[in-house]
């Protein structure tokens, strides 16, 4: 699921490293994700790499190298790009490049662009050899960057490099960029600064055998979203999910794919948590008597099978028990009617919630596996707010703003 990104427009400033290849696919991605434009400009040493026309063909914007470039208006290309774009993102950040962006230098349009986004946020995503990215002279530069207010610095990960060896240096997962990215461009990015939270997802799976699971639509993507929107916000976020394939972040995240396991790893945590959101699916049962280890088999002749169910915990009401006076508990119920509020504010009573987000899981193209939702914000005094039919990273974010003016203080 993307990131809602389609309001923001980036400088994109290529370094002359292997990696430089790497911006066009950064590129596709971005257009994917919905960014508004993309304005490419280059190092000199880029060029060994990849051409301008490249990069201009895939921005669909030009793509210039010059330091005396002027755009349109007669204004300088490096300070024109910092008004009217809304962030710098210098992808591969060299060993060399790092170096003279830590010293201030302006010595091509790269370095030049860079020092005229004094206010405006500057991601730099490095890559280079293993050997290098660990020398003490590029780690003491990346410290100084990091030190500025306005620097976010998407740190590489370990893989196989171009040169053959493997270690640190790798370019960052295109994801944990634009993560950064919405973070530092985010309306509200403050809002809930050092809370710390922690949110469910996905759809819990119950062994029957060594081959079937108990499951449901659930995909995650609602709760993946409001970890995310909470990320941006400033909060301290942990992810608790049951998704087979849990999402790349650089927040914390904890696959726990069973109601026990999630059980298990919720209520390890909850005691540290300023806010808790329980948007996770989980499976109302779980087999008796399940076996890992072997295939429930069906006899010659069979018309019908029998299997007995136990209940599972119920996450939310343990959640509720043990809920501090300031803690929020925001627990979310998955139904098929929703019309009459009172058997939904006898559900969020009887389970202590602070608030329960209602969805109507009956309703086509909605809910459980789509990209957008509509939900019914119920609290215990029995007033609700409706919010409107949205793309969940957007309803994320309407509902916690929703939440914020009721419960932050």
């Amino acid at each position: 699921m993307a990131f809602p990104l389609q309001s923001i427009h980036i400088t994109l400033a290529v370094g002359g490293g292997i990696a430089a290849y790497k911006a066009c696919d950064f590129i596709r991605e971005a257009q994917r994700h919905g960014i508004a434009s993309i304005h490419p400009i280059l190092t000199p040493d880029s060029q060994q790499f990849i051409t301008p026309l490249t990069l201009a063909s895939l921005a669909m914007q030009p793509a210039t190298i010059d330091s005396f470039a002027l755009d349109e208006r007669g204004v300088p290309l490096h300070i024109a790009l910092a008004q009217k774009t809304d962030a710098l993102v210098i992808l591969p950040a060299t060993a060399n490049l790092l170096a003279k962006l830590a010293n201030g230098f302006g010595d091509n349009l790269v370095t030049t662009t860079a020092l005229t986004f004094t206010n405006k946020p500057i991601i730099i995503v490095p890559a280079m050899n293993t050997r290098m990215w660990e020398n003490p002279f590029v780690q003491e530069n990346l410290r100084k960057l990091e030190a500025q207010p306005n620097i976010t610095c998407v740190m590489p990960s370990a893989g196989l490099l171009a040169c053959g060896e493997t270690g640190a240096g790798h370019l960052a997962p295109y994801t944990l960029i634009f993560e950064a990215l919405y973070k530092v461009t985010h309306p509200h990015a403050n809002l809930f600064k050092g809370v710390k939270t922690l949110v469910t997802a996905g759809g819990t799976i119950e062994p029957l055998d060594v081959a079937r699971v108990l499951t449901n639509r659930s995909s995650g993507k609602m709760g993946v979203a409001l970890a995310d929107e909470l990320h941006a916000m400033g909060a301290m976020v942990t992810l608790v999910t049951a998704q087979s394939e849990p999402p790349v972040r650089s927040y914390r995240v904890i696959q726990a794919q069973t109601a026990e396991k999630m059980k298990t790893a919720v209520l390890g945590l909850a005691d540290e948590q300023d806010w808790i959101l329980k948007a996770a699916a989980v499976s109302d049962f779980k087999l008796q008597d399940s076996n890992p280890h072997q295939k429930l088999k069906k006899q010659p002749n069979q018309t019908s099978y029998s299997l007995t169910f136990d209940l599972n915990p119920d996450i939310l009401a343990l959640l509720g028990q043990k809920k501090r006076p300031n803690q929020v508990l925001v627990g979310f119920a998955a139904e098929t009617e929703t019309a009459e509020i009172a058997p939904l504010l006898e559900k969020l009573n009887r389970k202590n919630a602070s608030v329960l987000l209602v969805n109507n899981v009956a309703t086509t193209g909605l809910g459980f596996g789509s990209d957008e939702n509509q939900l019914k914000l119920l609290y215990p005094d029995g007033t609700t707010e409706e919010t409107p039919i949205l793309p969940k990273p957007l309803l994320a974010r309407h509902v916690l703003l929703a939440l914020a003016h009721r419960f932050l203080k």
